[in-house]
């Protein structure tokens, strides 16, 4: 699976690379098709607060997952409450079974 973290509005760390990566990467164990990974982290510090911003795709064949979360919090902490919308989505995803594309012989 191919993952990509890309920032906006800020440069990112090796130690938040890290940590971006690694709980990404237990992605992968609920939904055996995942293509790819796209990580978008924003900050927009217009306001007197900063705003944080992380939205995460994931591509699968023939589909993509978005989302994305905002917040006050740190990216890491929206990182987490992305993680855990994705695993819903590909749980729910994976009990549906598609019977045109799904269990037909190879050609």
């Amino acid at each position: 699976m191919r993952k990509t973290i890309e920032t906006v509005n800020f440069t990112k760390t090796e130690k938040l690379t890290r940590d971006i990566e690694k709980l990404f990467d237990k992605i992968g164990a609920f939904h055996e098709r995942i293509l790819a990974l796209d990580v978008y982290l924003k900050l927009n510090s217009d306001g007197p607060v900063p705003d944080r911003h992380v939205g995460v795709r994931v591509f699968l064949p023939n589909q993509e997952i978005y989302v994305d979360v905002r917040g006050e919090d740190n990216f890491r902490g929206l990182a987490f409450q992305v993680y855990q919308k994705i695993r819903r989505s590909l749980s729910n995803l994976k009990e549906y079974i598609d019977p045109v594309t799904e269990g037909l012989p190879a050609v």
